[in-house]
């Protein structure tokens, strides 16, 4: 009986601590999507500005602010290495910590129901989106997350967000909370296409 009722409860403890790193996740999300998204796709419904492209600055391009979002959040191992060489010999040792403890979330889909402060945007989950002529004239672009590490005070979260075949970039934002919310500190930029 005492041994069931243990179990019991560190299923719970664990489950509760899962649940806490995935409504961080969100609260990290609701501070700073704005920022994430960049609102220069209200005027040009595009995340990038490039000079000369016709498929953006296209008349039939939809102006209902639609963003995709890939519901699966991607494993991020693979962007590790581009961030410990930006923050080496820097002040952000934090961070540094931060990745080698691997506090990693769990995290498997997003919840869109979740975010909140998302501005003009209409976010629209979708699998394994792919980019075309018919999915550019109807979105702003993809979205797509990925594992985010964090711990109760700094988190680290690697997202990419692309309008076109020809235009994307993978970024990694450090975050650091003060005062109830999470604060952009630091913005690399891992990969560009």
């Amino acid at each position: 009986m005492k041994k069931s009722i243990l179990l019991c409860l560190l299923v719970i403890i664990y489950a509760s601590c899962q649940k806490k790193h995935n409504d961080v996740f969100y609260d990290i999300l609701d501070d700073n999507f704005l920022v994430l998204s960049d609102t220069i796709a209200y005027d040009h419904n595009s995340f990038f500005i490039t000079p000369n492209d016709s498929i953006k600055t296209n008349s039939t391009r939809s102006k209902d602010y639609k963003i995709c979002i890939e519901k699966k959040i991607i494993d991020s191992r693979e962007y590790v290495p581009g961030i410990l060489k930006e923050l080496e010999g820097t002040t952000y040792t934090k961070y540094l910590k931060l990745l080698e403890k691997h506090p990693y979330s769990k995290l498997k889909l997003i919840d869109l129901k979740k975010l909140k402060s998302i501005g003009k945007f209409k976010l629209i989950a979708l699998s394994n989106p792919k980019i075309n002529k018919d999915f550019e004239s109807k979105y702003i672009g993809i979205i797509r997350f990925y594992k985010p590490f964090i711990n109760e005070k700094y988190a680290i979260l690697i997202y990419s967000k692309q309008s076109s075949q020809k235009d994307g970039v993978v970024n990694a934002c450090l975050f650091k909370k003060e005062e109830g919310h999470w604060k952009l500190e630091k913005k690399i930029e891992l990969e560009r296409w």
